[in-house]
């Protein structure tokens, strides 16, 4: 909750996808799916549009081949493609991913990065 405060505060950009929103969309959970949309819409710096940006694809299948599933290599391409400093992340395999065109890190690090409290 403290990195969406801080996002909330206008501390912290968020960047959001289209990938991002379908997925919410496919939740069964109808409260969660309405709090994570609403969260998402009232506080995204901006929306990834795949359509904007051609090379998203090629890029989501080579992020693909390092062994991330295919959707969440559709997410690491965006926050990429959208110039992100940082994705954040819980999922141990998308942590493992290393590039150098994004910082891939879990909630904690980055919160101790940014002197963000817990």
């Amino acid at each position: 909750m403290a990195i969406q405060k801080a996002i909330s505060s206008g501390a912290l950009d968020l960047i959001s996808s289209e990938y991002l929103i379908a997925e919410n969309n496919d939740r069964r959970d109808e409260v969660e799916k309405l709090s994570i949309q609403t969260f998402i819409y009232a506080n995204s710096k901006d929306i990834v549009e795949f359509e904007n940006f051609p090379e998203l694809s090629k890029l989501a299948d080579e992020v693909a081949l390092t062994g991330i599933k295919p959707m969440d290599s559709k997410h690491v391409a965006s926050a990429i493609v959208s110039h992100c400093d940082y994705f954040i992340t819980t999922d141990d395999r998308i942590l493992k991913y290393r590039s150098e065109k994004i910082k891939i890190v879990g909630p904690r690090e980055f919160a101790r990065g940014e002197g963000i409290e817990f």
